[in-house]
């Protein structure tokens, strides 16, 4: 009640000397057309955006990331970004065909299937080590995704035939960094690469856990090369 008679008599007072309300700096910047009461909330909303944030405070919107292995945090590019350079054969390779719902508006393959292709490669790695999901979680481990990237360096098309050469980058003691290139069959001109990196888990307790031997001792089988963490 006390706020209302307060209110009232500053009305009052106003109307009685002629002075005008005081108007927030946002509201007499916004043009007519920006008068409506919501759109005038989304004005002031951006204003406290643009200011930034309080001091000794974090940025608005900013977000906390525990690192990962080597100092990355999932915010930030991985350093790894294998066969960007190259049209050298990785021991595997997953061939794919695009199909029409892989494409977009533009008439390309929509961006984030390129990380659905690193996904069936892996998966495809993965059987060819004779370790394929279901085995290892018959064996009690599971694997999650715990970070992803890709760079588009070029385009597929419907009906385009790709491969995606698959390998593993680094194997930490709960993480495997698995590097990937997609190449488009004729001329073997790259189109994307990018990492994906897996933690594994303990399939009961769903903690981390260290990754398995017998998966450590298949990739040192398989790999031609040396694989970082082995």
């Amino acid at each position: 009640m006390r706020l209302r008679l307060r209110t009232g008599k500053y009305q009052h007072r106003r109307r009685a000397t002629g002075q005008q309300a005081p108007v927030p700096s946002s509201a007499r910047a916004a043009p007519a057309g920006l008068q409506h009461p919501k759109i005038r909330v989304a004005i002031v909303a951006f204003g406290a955006l643009a200011q930034g944030p309080p001091v000794g405070g974090a940025p608005i919107g900013a977000q906390a990331h525990e690192p990962l292995a080597g100092g990355q945090s999932p915010g930030s590019p991985l350093k790894v970004l294998p066969m960007d350079q190259s049209t050298a054969r990785t021991r595997f390779h997953e061939r794919l065909r695009v199909r029409f719902a892989d494409t977009d508006a533009q008439g390309h393959v929509f961006f984030a299937n390129y990380l659905t292709y690193f996904d069936e490669a892996l998966s495809g790695y993965l059987v060819a080590l004779g370790l394929p999901f279901s085995a290892l979680k018959e064996h009690g481990y599971d694997l999650v995704y715990r970070h992803s990237q890709c760079e588009h360096v070029g385009r597929s098309f419907f009906g385009d035939e790709l491969e995606v050469d698959a390998r593993p980058e680094r194997i930490g003691n709960t993480s495997i960094t698995w590097g990937f290139a997609v190449y488009r069959d004729a001329g073997r001109e790259i189109v994307a690469r990018g990492a994906l990196t897996c933690v594994t888990l303990d399939g009961a307790t769903t903690i981390k856990a260290r990754v398995p031997e017998r998966l450590r001792a298949a990739i040192a089988d398989f790999e031609p090369a040396p694989v970082d963490g082995l």
